[in-house]
């Protein structure tokens, strides 16, 4: 990932088989609201909270399924 807005693709096109690697595809992607939010949130949809509260944490606990 890069923050840079500039081309790279003819760049690593031209440097990774250079280096032996071999190149099957290359594109750019725009992550979803929910990656961005799990990633802020440094969670997974499948994390869970404990049943009890922990060290006096009054929220409800998450549903079981």
């Amino acid at each position: 990932m890069t923050e840079s807005t500039a081309d790279l693709g003819e760049k690593l096109l031209t440097a990774l088989p250079a280096l032996g690697y071999r190149v099957r595809s290359l594109g750019r992607t725009q992550p979803t609201l929910e990656d961005v939010f799990l990633a802020a949130t440094r969670r997974s949809w499948d994390a869970r909270l404990p049943d009890k509260p922990v060290n006096g944490d009054s929220r409800a606990p998450l549903p079981k399924f």
